[in-house]
């Protein structure tokens, strides 16, 4: 298998569509999990996990569900590696199959849809998530600058009509 064809345990998407309300602490589409820890640990820890495939991560994550609420996960994100905190969920798949996933620990609404996907699609859906921050920050930025220069406008027009009569 060549190296541009292996896959990685990669989060796809995320459940909570709002993207404005997501911040750096929370898994985020593109993001590649390496592995996890029960516990706040430095990555040459024995205690960490590295994960190979999205069902082995799921299947870990149903062993250990019972005994703790959150988990540390290493996430590499563009050129760097994240340690983020999340708790892992149950989903339902079928009445006999369940699956488990994370969410952030901030917002419950944020839960992680895991998938196995290639460096280059992961890469992608990094990009996206970059455009689309890039995309809202700006749009933020003139709002606040049209709110603001209305709100002057409207108060020298104010002042102007209160000196004149």
């Amino acid at each position: 298998m060549a190296a541009s064809d292996q896959t990685l345990v990669c989060v796809k998407q995320v459940k909570q569509e709002v993207a404005d309300e997501w911040d750096v602490s929370m898994p985020l589409p593109g993001d590649i999990i390496e592995g996890f820890s029960e516990h706040d640990v430095d990555d040459a820890d024995e205690s960490f996990v590295s994960v190979k495939t999205s069902s082995e991560f799921s299947c870990q994550l149903g062993k250990i569900n019972q005994r703790v609420e959150s988990i540390w996960i290493r996430v590499r994100r563009g050129d760097g590696l994240l340690k983020l905190q999340t708790c892992i969920v149950q989903q339902k798949v079928s009445v006999l199959r369940r699956k488990y996933t994370i969410q952030a620990t901030t917002d419950h609404r944020h839960i992680a849809d895991l998938a196995d996907l290639t460096l280059k699609q992961c890469i992608e859906l990094q990009g996206r998530y970059s455009l689309l921050s890039l995309l809202f920050t700006k749009f933020s930025l003139v709002l606040i600058v049209f709110l603001f220069s209305t709100f002057f406008f409207l108060y020298d027009s104010t002042l102007r009509f209160t000196t004149l009569t």
